[in-house]
């Protein structure tokens, strides 16, 4: 820490010299806030609208493009491609035991 006050010290504190503030300075922020807020009652019933909405597009978009078939098939695929992994791995430690003996 430093215990003298330097060049940025000074002209940190004369900059509060020649501040004034109105006395409806507060007033004229909150008209501000205000302004750019929705009232609450509107504000709550937006957000769960929104989302029933964007539920019910999700739902019809599932519905539509059988995106469940899909995804099980890809599951079943998958599964499909890790056994056969499995087996071919166990198949090859087994040929290399048997080729150690």
């Amino acid at each position: 820490m430093q215990n003298r006050r330097d060049d940025l010290d000074s002209i940190i504190i004369n900059s509060f010299e020649n501040v004034h503030v109105p006395d409806d300075y507060n007033e004229k922020l909150m008209k501000k806030l205000h302004k750019k807020q929705l009232p609450n009652s509107e504000r709550n019933t937006l957000i769960p609208s929104y989302a029933l909405i964007a539920a019910g597009l999700f739902s019809i978009f599932i519905n539509i493009t059988s995106i469940q078939v899909h995804i099980t098939k890809f599951e079943s695929r998958f599964l499909d491609k890790a056994i056969v992994t499995e087996l071919n791995q166990h198949s090859i430690i087994n040929f290399i035991k048997q080729l150690g003996e």
